[in-house]
């Protein structure tokens, strides 16, 4: 049995969706207390108890506790299995949150599922339904294929918006590489608000002023809806990923000042060296477990650290964190240390072959590091006053170093200057 506790970070509902998942996937069974305990309202919301009750869906789960404001859930999974399954959240609690409680477990169903989710699409302290299709999903398919068949929107504070999806078991996966610094090209855009605001034309103002801003088209429509909103929901594309931003629209607030908001928020992020934005990033946690990589993180926030800990508790210490990055992979400095001849190009190839092999140029090895590789120093660095500005680089990017010593002849040249611990190295190997 799993034990968590839901007080740590921030406090909130990731904790207890983040679990349901993994559990579902590993057959591992919870115990979750203090659930929400850093929230104004603790306990399990309308919205946290239909992410139990879907999941439960999705394996036939015994759960204890499963009740409104409850504190306290155990979560005992049985054997995951594929189908339709659908949930009703009852209030305008976000759909969208709903998937950070099911898809790493669906992707790992035996058989393609279809899930049908009703409550809002657009709503505060979650992501925009658009921000999901166009900045999450795209991501989320690297681990299994999953597509939108039909969805309404539902804003506050009625909700009743519907969202149905289908997944497939996932197939090969490659690792993530979102580390290195994004050269951001087009933007893209879409601008949605209930038909009864059409006559003001919000939609068509909110897409206008955006793309006056961003010289880049931004798509409007109108949708039916219980309740009146609006939403504007911008992204700016690199090869790997895509930058996101979301914003509501607010009485007292213009359409024009929407549009200036959100086109403000994602210069902002996208101003950023580090490609993978706050928001995105605790999102993409689970992921990076289950495939492996590494990116590196505009904000490291309390969501981030919180799903850390879960990922954590169900499949072990896989992610490692440096600062920003976050990673699956080695990250270090290895300095191969020996005369010209012992072997130190032989030996990186053979005994690090996930290492970038690299000489001298601090600029290569600022770009390595920049990007999250790990890297191998195979030139000439006798003394350590060569292989001072390597360290330093090193700790600059919270990356640790090594040293391979190759000669067992020390003094055989008196320009060799055997590594030190002293120098920062943190393991000096001696093959």
């Amino acid at each position: 049995m799993v034990e968590l506790s839901g007080d740590i970070h921030e406090g909130g509902g990731q904790i207890l969706r983040t679990a349901l998942a993994l559990s579902v996937r590993t057959g591992l069974a919870f115990r979750l207390t203090k659930i929400r305990a850093g929230r104004s309202r603790p306990g399990l919301q309308a919205q946290h108890l239909a992410a139990v009750r879907l999941a439960a869906q999705l394996c036939d789960a015994r759960l204890e506790g499963d009740a409104l404001h409850s504190s306290e859930l155990t979560f005992a999974p049985g054997v995951l299995k594929a189908g339709t399954f659908k949930i009703d959240i009852g209030t305008a609690g976000s759909m969208t949150l709903l998937l950070q409680a099911t898809f790493w477990a669906l992707a790992a169903a035996p058989g393609p599922c279809e899930v049908e989710v009703r409550g809002g699409s657009d709503v505060s302290w979650s992501p925009p339904l658009d921000y999901l299709e166009n900045v999450t999903l795209p991501l989320y398919r690297e681990l299994a294929p999953i597509e939108t068949l039909e969805k309404r929107r539902g804003f506050f504070p009625k909700g009743q918006g519907l969202w149905r999806f289908r997944t497939q078991p996932g197939g090969l996966t490659t690792p993530l590489d979102l580390a290195g610094p994004p050269q951001w090209t087009h933007f893209g855009g879409r601008a949605v608000a209930a038909r009864d605001l059409s006559e003001r034309r919000v939609a068509e103002r909110m897409a206008e002023r955006a793309s006056a801003m961003l010289e880049a088209p931004v798509e409007f429509e109108y949708a039916k809806s219980a309740s009146a909103g609006a939403a504007l929901t911008l992204w700016a594309e690199d090869e790997r990923l895509r930058c996101g931003v979301g914003v509501l629209g607010e009485k007292g607030k213009s359409s024009e000042q929407v549009a200036e908001q959100a086109v403000s928020r994602l210069r902002e992020r996208m101003a950023r060296s580090e490609p993978v934005e706050e928001y995105l990033a605790d999102q993409l946690i689970p992921l990076l477990a289950l495939v492996g990589g590494r990116m590196r993180c505009q904000e490291v926030s309390p969501h981030c650290l919180a799903n850390l800990d879960v990922v954590s508790a169900f499949l072990g210490p896989r992610i490692r964190r440096y600062g920003s990055l976050l990673t699956t992979l080695p990250f270090e400095v290895v300095v191969m240390v020996g005369l010209q001849g012992s072997g130190k190009g032989t030996y990186a190839r053979t005994h690090l072959p996930q290492h970038r092999l690299l000489g001298k140029d601090l600029r290569l090895l600022q770009q390595a590091l920049a990007a999250g590789e790990a890297v191998v120093v195979a030139a000439d660095v006798l003394t350590e006053e060569e292989r001072r500005p390597l360290l330093e680089l090193a700790r600059l990017w919270r990356a640790s170093a090594r040293a391979v010593f190759l000669n067992s002849q020390e003094s055989a040249e008196n320009s060799l200057q055997p590594p030190r611990l002293e120098e920062g190295f943190v393991e000096i190997l001696r093959p």
